[in-house]
């Protein structure tokens, strides 16, 4: 998105105050004396020797001390090596990537989907499915997701909607801007997104009361306690994910025992830079038993998001009773 006018002169100030002070520091290092280093003292030829058994001795209790405190570090390596860490992007399109590690290519993929959702909402007709004269991007979405809220319904059983959303605390993953959570009265709601800081900087989110609470954070790593929720909504975001295995196993810990998750998928063989993971019906209902997760209702359609995908699933699971569950994939 280009910048104004107003923009660019604070950009270029910037650069010319950042340029001197690294001017400054560049001329104080090159005049400033050298740092005084003491004369070591005792006698020259027993300088740099040691007793071989107190060096064997100091070098087997480094080893010990190592081995007894690798198990506290294995999760933290986890959570740090790659796929399924924790990120999230801060600011807006001149933002960047907040991570543990320094991850360009994720940087990249997270810019460009911001980028993507900015134009969608604010550029009339860049939505590939959105008809201006239908509405504008909010009013559209509104519509969509509210036609989701009465299919979940509808698939529960539930007579009364409303009285049901009303004693319902959902999360939803990777909703975009306008999750579906952001439809109807719930009893608590949260949006978890590693994009939300960037919608909230782009004005991306629904005008007004939204009603839900937006969350900075991937998938991977919801930052919510675990049985803390009747409902996760998971639409059109898996295959998004770096790590798509994790995601489940995090859906399956916030749930509450006999909590529900609505999930969507696309189905296809191939993936792209925006859609590292390709799904079959089958990879999904394995991923979702595997974490101690029924499925009550499925549907395949052959409507689907992407134009490279040969159809799509809605399931409905439910979470057992009775399990245990980490977040490893």
């Amino acid at each position: 998105m280009p910048q104004s006018p107003v923009e660019n002169e604070t950009v270029a100030d910037h650069s010319v105050q950042l340029e001197a002070k690294i001017t400054s520091a560049s001329s104080t290092l090159m005049t400033d004396p050298p740092p005084v280093r003491p004369t070591p003292t005792g006698n020259a030829s027993t300088q740099g020797k040691r007793n071989p058994f107190v060096l064997a001795v100091t070098s087997f209790g480094k080893r010990m001390i190592r081995k007894a405190l690798r198990p506290a570090f294995v999760p933290l390596e986890s959570a740090l090596a790659g796929a399924g860490g924790w990120h999230s992007w801060r600011g807006g399109l001149d933002g960047s990537l907040n991570s543990a590690i320094n991850d360009v290519h994720l940087e990249r993929r997270l810019r460009d989907e911001l980028a993507y959702w900015v134009r969608a909402v604010h550029v009339p007709g860049a939505h590939a499915t959105i008809d201006p004269a239908y509405g504008t991007f909010h009013e559209v979405f509104a519509r969509w997701q509210q036609d989701r809220c009465k299919m979940l319904i509808e698939w529960l059983g539930v007579e009364d909607g409303q009285a049901w959303q009303a004693r319902t605390s959902a999360i939803e993953i990777g909703g975009g801007p306008h999750p579906m959570v952001a439809q109807g009265t719930w009893r608590f709601a949260a949006a978890v997104d590693p994009l939300n800081d960037g919608y909230a900087a782009c004005d991306l989110f629904p005008p007004g009361d939204f009603g839900f609470t937006p969350i900075t954070a991937p998938g991977e790593q919801l930052p919510v306690a675990g049985k803390s929720f009747d409902l996760v909504v998971c639409e059109n975001c898996l295959d998004h994910v770096s790590d798509p295995g994790r995601a489940v196993a995090e859906i399956a810990r916030v749930l509450k025992p006999g909590g529900h998750v609505w999930l969507l998928v696309d189905l296809r063989s191939s993936t792209d830079d925006m859609h590292p993971h390709a799904f079959t019906p089958e990879l999904l209902r394995e991923m979702l038993i595997s974490k101690g997760m029924e499925i009550v209702r499925e549907r395949i359609d052959r409507h689907a998001s992407h134009p490279l995908a040969h159809g799509e699933m809605r399931v409905l699971a439910r979470k057992l009773a009775h399990q245990h569950y980490t977040n490893k994939p």
